[in-house]
């Protein structure tokens, strides 16, 4: 137990408690709708080119947000994958931004196996649902050829600045 928790909620305790984790969840919720929300309008933003003529580029729209980069482009990528694979929002929300941004990685181009990445892209979001986050990796990572040799690892280690820049 957590110290300075009393062990015993009380009636009034318990009515804001219930309160609380009400209200946490629809925080959670809305940022999660709100995020999707912003995905939305960065896809039409760009598909539509509603950056210009102020900007140049979606890119230099995207840096001038207060949100990052990248995020904007991994945001992009979800719904327009989803839009490819003729998925609707309700459909590709419930399966959240982590499977989908794994999903994103994905291009709408082309083929694996002999069917056409849409259909690859419906079929693996439509399945995300059941499968774990490193799961959907791991069949992205399949599906990108990126397995035994050809994957990718994270390699961490600790150096000293002053003997890092000695050396490079």
């Amino acid at each position: 137990m957590e110290p300075n928790v009393p062990a015993v909620v009380g009636e009034i305790e318990a009515g804001r408690a219930a309160k609380v984790r009400r209200e946490i969840n629809k925080l959670v919720k809305g940022v999660s709708t709100n995020t999707f929300d912003l995905a939305e309008l960065l896809f039409e933003a760009k598909s539509k080119a509603y950056y210009s003529p102020d900007f140049e580029s979606f890119s230099k729209y995207a840096k001038s947000l207060d949100i990052k980069y990248t995020k904007c482009y991994y945001l992009v990528a979800i719904v327009s994958n989803m839009h490819a694979a003729d998925l609707k929002r309700d459909q590709y929300e419930p399966i959240g931004l982590v499977k989908l941004r794994a999903i994103s990685r994905l291009k709408a181009t082309g083929e694996y196996k002999e069917v056409p990445m849409p259909l690859v892209i419906r079929e693996l979001t439509l399945k995300a649902g059941q499968m774990t986050p490193e799961e959907v990796t791991a069949e992205v990572d399949a599906i990108l050829g990126l397995t035994e040799d050809e994957s990718f690892v994270w390699l961490n280690i600790k150096i000293g600045k002053a003997s890092c820049r000695e050396r490079v």
